[in-house]
């Protein structure tokens, strides 16, 4: 029960037994460890679950306000207008939504992605995305939880890497394991030189930098 009445003559008041999330959590368990234990966490979820759930109902799956591809950008408006004026988007983000990388509620990963960065680029990008992995109603698993069209990461460019994350964009040249020159709290990963999310060139590189400027951003 969510509600206690009370009878105050003919009129009935309605009182909530306990206040926003705590009420949640008395069925969503899973959730609060979740936040309790991850270490990026998600503060529209910390701060209420109605941020983004109708309580009550919805026509949007898992009772959202409103559908994925709108929901996100009502807070995160900058990567709207990327999507709006860049030249070239990141289809898993436009068409699938954000919480095909991200986890809208906590994760160990910064920013709220669902792996690591790499890992969650690769689960497209590499040679071995979509194999072996759990097909069900012509949906596959990218990750626990997030189903995507089956045969989706075929229209990824692939990137081939070597066993110790060494050979992109050209042979020897790390992608990971190593310190980001540009962002010395960082670690050298896909995202380093590319924008997940929107950009001005098909490769969507960061900052809309390419060939020697993108490189000095790194290498002066």
């Amino acid at each position: 029960m969510c509600h206690e009445y009370t009878e105050d003559g003919a009129k009935a008041q309605v009182n909530f037994t306990v206040k926003g999330n705590e009420l949640c959590f008395t069925c969503h368990t899973e959730k609060q460890e979740e936040l309790q234990k991850r270490s990026s966490k998600h503060p529209p979820a910390e701060d209420d679950c109605s941020n983004c759930h109708n309580p009550h109902s919805s026509d949007n799956p898992r009772m959202l306000k409103m559908p994925l591809s709108e929901l996100c950008v009502t807070c995160h408006t900058e990567k709207q207008e990327d999507f709006d004026k860049k030249k070239f988007s990141h289809p898993p983000a436009r068409e699938l939504g954000c919480v095909t990388c991200h986890n809208p509620h906590a994760t160990d990963n910064r920013p709220l992605l669902k792996a690591k960065p790499n890992n969650v680029c690769l689960a497209c990008h590499s040679l071995k995305a979509g194999v072996d992995v759990v097909v069900k109603e012509g949906k596959f698993a990218l990750f626990p939880e997030t189903f995507i069209p089956a045969g989706y990461p075929d229209k990824a460019r692939k990137v081939i890497l070597g066993s110790n994350g060494r050979g992109h964009p050209f042979m020897g040249h790390p992608v990971d394991g190593v310190p980001n020159p540009a962002k010395k709290d960082n670690e050298l990963a896909c995202v380093s030189c590319h924008n997940p999310h929107a950009g001005n060139f098909r490769q969507m590189f960061q900052n809309d930098l390419r060939g020697q400027a993108l490189c000095l951003s790194c290498h002066q």
